[in-house]
């Protein structure tokens, strides 16, 4: 069975994922970083502050976590800090995130050092401020490490800062230059420059032998870079077919669906594809999109509150429905509209395919995955869940094709 994935986040990546363990042969089509390459290292399974940090976890989405080799999820919650100061919850985390609940009660000590933007005694006071602080009596520290970046270095971006500490003899010097620390705290946190590739805060946690670690990052920092590094690997090792070009529309052969990228090329090359998971993102990624037809007169609307239905469509164009809270947004079925005014703006990250399970509603061989499902949870790791069941219900599509029963989605 053929199966195209289009979408590189971390809804596309695992569904790409299964699917191959599944023994299909899989095709990603990807061409630019979406909401999961601008993620800030903080993993949720539902939003966090709606609590069940410790809920169990499917047992594939703990395989994909292990498999990505850049993400640690375990059976608890985690604690990170984000570089506002905010001390939240998590249920997992970049491993190059600090967990401060790993050191809960001890002394973390807020590393100061010369890099725009970077305002340690105030992060500090923050962090040792909060409720959760205070309750567990973990304290934060302001500690001065000179010469972590020169003066031109550190004017750089975050990822640019980051990088630097790729290359393992600079890891190696600074932690020599923590070491030297006479009175040790517990924990080192640092801002978002440990590697822009993956393992580089473990790597340094093992040279000093204790705790090591980032806040999250802002969007554009390299948690999001170690993500993609992390997922190109994964589906290369995996025998994933990767292909970066973006895809347009699917067209419909018989059974089958071509794929149309800007360039014309996988229509011209490709036989077509037995399934295609769209796992494209949302509104905010840029999976969901205005009609160029309802623009100009939906300006005005949107500056009031209110939409036609039929304003969204998804940036590949096929035959699957538009939706929010189980409803067609078609501007036929529309006498009032959208109001945003009475259903809040939050109802824009709602907006997305309709699905019945993990099948598009009336297409029955188009799967979606993550935040271009309409009403879907917006956490790294439910997007993680909606790909590994967009890939199970694919290949149940294959048995059945096969003639073999179909299995429940």
């Amino acid at each position: 069975m053929r199966i195209a994935v289009i979408g590189g986040g971390v809804a596309g990546t695992a569904a790409a994922w299964a699917a191959r363990r599944g023994l299909a042969d899989v095709t990603a089509i990807f061409d630019r970083a979406g909401a999961s390459s601008l993620y800030s290292g903080a993993l949720d399974d539902v939003p966090w502050e709606e609590g069940g940090l410790d809920a169990p976890l499917d047992s594939e989405v703990l395989a994909f976590s292990v498999a990505l080799d850049a993400w640690s999820v375990g059976t608890k919650s985690a604690r990170v800090a984000t570089p506002d100061g905010v001390l939240r919850p998590a249920r997992g985390r970049d491993s190059s995130l600090l967990d401060v609940a790993a050191v809960t009660g001890g002394r973390v000590a807020v590393v100061s050092t010369r890099v725009d933007g970077w305002d340690a005694p105030v992060l500090a006071r923050s962090l040792a401020e909060s409720a959760w602080a205070r309750r567990t009596r973990t304290r934060f520290e302001v500690v001065h490490v000179d010469d972590v970046f020169d003066a031109a270095e550190g004017r750089a971006s975050v990822h640019d800062l980051a990088t630097l500490h790729d290359d393992p003899e600079r890891l190696k010097r600074l932690a020599a230059r923590l070491r030297e620390r006479r009175d040790a705290p517990d924990a080192w946190l640092f801002g978002p420059w440990l590697g822009a590739a993956p393992g580089v805060g473990e790597a340094l946690s093992q040279l000093l032998g204790k705790p090591c670690g980032e806040t999250t990052s802002l969007p554009g920092g390299p948690a999001g870079a170690r993500f993609d590094v992390s997922r190109d690997a994964l589906l290369a090792n995996g025998g994933v077919q990767i292909r970066q070009e973006r895809i347009q529309s699917l067209e419909p052969r018989g059974k089958r669906h071509l794929v149309a990228g800007s360039g014309g090329g996988l229509t011209t090359n490709d036989g077509g594809f037995d399934a295609v998971i769209l796992a494209i993102g949302g509104l905010v990624g840029g999976g969901i999109v205005l009609n160029e037809s309802a623009v100009a007169t939906d300006d005005a609307a949107l500056a009031s509150g209110s939409l036609h239905w039929g304003a969204f469509r998804p940036s590949v164009r096929s035959r699957v429905e538009i939706g929010l809270s189980g409803r067609t947004l078609d501007r036929a079925s529309s006498e009032r509209g959208l109001d945003l005014a009475a259903l809040g703006m939050t109802a824009l990250e709602r907006v997305g395919i309709l699905c019945d399970g993990a099948v598009a509603r009336g297409a029955s061989s188009i799967f979606v995955a993550g935040d271009v499902v309409a009403d879907h949870p917006r956490t790294a790791l439910g997007a993680a869940r909606s790909g590994i069941l967009a890939a199970r219900a694919a290949l149940s599509l294959a048995r059945e094709v096969d003639g073999e029963p179909r299995a429940a989605t």
